[in-house]
């Protein structure tokens, strides 16, 4: 299973949006796509799951929102269900978050989430406190079969380690796939010097030993849609 997590960054390039789209499913071809910032053209709206995001601008038209993308062939094979309000309060991080069941026709499920992590109005106060509201007692209790991949707007080196131990915390019941530090966000300001790991994706301990290649595509036409590149790792389930 080929997953890939993407801030596509409609807000500010939705001019191309539907070609960030094409490129998504035609280059990148994954089995399921953690997406955010981002509005679903209508031939993919049956093969996801969409919120809108609180935090877009009132005048947009559509509203960008986060959503969970699946493939014609991973819908063949099982059925997908909306269980956002299974795990967190939904109305206080409206649109931020996407959790998804999807279960297999052989009668297994697996629970996924995209995330994108509120940035206002307290800043890094507020991505933390979304973040330890993601993985919850809910989400930690699961223990099993569990995938959560975004736009965490933060990593293990901002601010002089401030988000260092919350990291640190989630390894304990997760495992993330791409533990090499690698860029993923690319602002007016950023230089190799000052990046960040935005994107992230971890998989409950059970499913570490399945995980096959991880990478950046820190390349070509990703950056002609997005600020941010595409994070994507497969997974042998």
């Amino acid at each position: 299973m080929k997953l890939v997590t993407w801030n596509m960054n409609y807000w500010q390039q939705n001019g191309t949006n539907d070609q960030a789209w094409d490129y998504l499913t035609s280059s990148v071809c994954p089995d399921v796509a953690f997406l955010q910032e981002t509005v679903v053209p209508e031939r993919f709206t049956e093969m996801a799951i969409f919120h809108e995001s609180e935090t877009c601008k009132t005048t947009e038209l559509p509203k960008w929102g986060t959503c969970l993308y699946f493939s014609e062939n991973i819908l063949k094979t099982g059925s997908i269900s909306d269980v956002t309000d299974k795990y967190i309060d939904s109305e206080k991080h409206k649109g931020k978050q996407v959790f998804v069941e999807f279960e297999s026709n052989n009668g297994t499920s697996i629970t996924l989430c995209s995330l994108h992590t509120n940035t206002s109005p307290d800043g890094i106060y507020t991505i933390r406190s979304h973040i330890e509201s993601i993985f919850n007692a809910t989400v930690l209790s699961s223990k099993s079969r569990f995938i959560i991949g975004g736009d965490f707007n933060a990593d293990t080196v901002m601010v002089n380690g401030f988000f260092s131990d919350i990291f640190d915390k989630i390894g304990l019941h997760f495992h993330e796939c791409c533990p090499v530090y690698s860029q993923t966000f690319f602002g007016a300001n950023m230089s190799e010097e000052n990046h960040y790991q935005d994107d992230h994706i971890f998989v409950s301990k059970d499913l570490s030993i399945a995980v096959e290649k991880t990478f950046s595509w820190n390349y070509g036409k990703v950056k002609n849609y997005s600020d941010h590149t595409i994070l994507e790792t497969k997974i042998n389930i």
